[in-house]
């Protein structure tokens, strides 16, 4: 059986990155959380612990990361069955992509959100690494691109983003004289969220069979960024729909491709075993799907 001390030194040590951090949040001595380490490593027969800068799981240390976090979400819902009262706060984890956090996770999400005792954290990344976090039980659910759920998870269908190509007029008459053609891309620069961003790879080889090697690019980490970039008329940029129609309208931005648009179709994936929070959670997700009949969202 596994001991709560023992646990909770091994998630104190990856949440604060070190041992002698984890021993200052536990009040315990840094010698007493390597004791505790070692003898869940000697009962599980396995390291579970990188040591490096910062600290991360091993693929061992992952599963027990998601079955403490696991353990003490239910825990919690617990204690509130058997008091009636909660003492102190429910967290929601969640892992999700920078383009859903802007444009509709809150519309779906809102509603809980209001609720007294909830306390959303959130991690952000590319929407085809979002499930690593949760395989890894740094969250429980993710926003992710993936269909097919990992081991102990489910999976829900939310929907699509569909991204457009767009400028403003000056660029687009300054770069595409004389259209959307190969010699015009290999020159026009494009915006990239970071280096981790394939979409505007995507675009170029689907459309085009243009690879983006040697074509100019800036990187700007914010959706809102990109917007606000692509409006200076310096650059052009592949920008969820819900995010350009408007200036689109206003003939701020003009849609460069009209026909030629990426789309993301995203996933919500869980833990099987979910705690109150979680279980709202994804009850609100399906219901925003459903409502959206799992179309474009943004």
């Amino acid at each position: 059986m596994l001991l709560s001390p023992n646990l909770d030194a091994f998630v104190a040590i990856l949440e604060r990155g070190s041992f002698e951090q984890a021993a200052a949040e536990l009040r315990i001595t840094q010698s007493a959380v390597s004791q505790r380490i070692r003898s869940l490593e000697e009962q599980i027969g396995s390291p579970l612990l990188i040591r490096e800068k910062p600290i991360r799981p091993t693929r061992s240390g992952e599963h027990l990361l998601r079955f403490a976090r696991q353990t003490a979400a239910l825990e919690g819902d617990l204690a509130e069955q058997l008091s009636g009262n909660r003492d102190g706060w429910q967290e929601l984890r969640i892992a999700v992509n920078n383009d859903s956090l802007d444009t509709w996770l809150f519309e779906a999400l809102g509603p809980l959100l209001k609720k007294e005792g909830l306390l959303l954290k959130v991690w952000t990344t590319d929407e085809g690494r979002t499930d690593e976090l949760l395989r890894a039980g740094t969250v429980a659910a993710a926003v992710t691109t993936r269909k097919e759920p990992s081991a102990g998870c489910e999976a829900h269908r939310i929907g699509s983003l569909r991204y457009h190509c767009v400028s403003t007029p000056t660029f687009a008459e300054r770069s595409f004289p004389n259209g959307i053609e190969k010699n015009a891309l290999r020159t026009a620069p494009y915006v990239n969220f970071d280096e981790n961003d394939t979409l505007h790879h995507e675009w170029l080889w689907k459309y085009f069979r243009l690879k983006p090697h040697g074509i100019p690019f800036t990187l700007m980490p914010s959706p809102q960024g990109f917007i606000d970039l692509t409006k200076l008329g310096t650059t052009y940029s592949l920008c969820p729909w819900q995010k350009v129609k408007d200036l689109i309208d206003q003939e701020v931005l003009c849609d460069l491709t009209p026909e030629k648009t990426i789309t993301r179709a995203l996933y919500w994936h869980c833990w099987h075993h979910q705690s109150a929070a979680l279980q709202q959670a994804t009850e609100a997700i399906r219901s925003f799907a459903k409502g959206n009949h799992s179309a474009n969202i943004g």
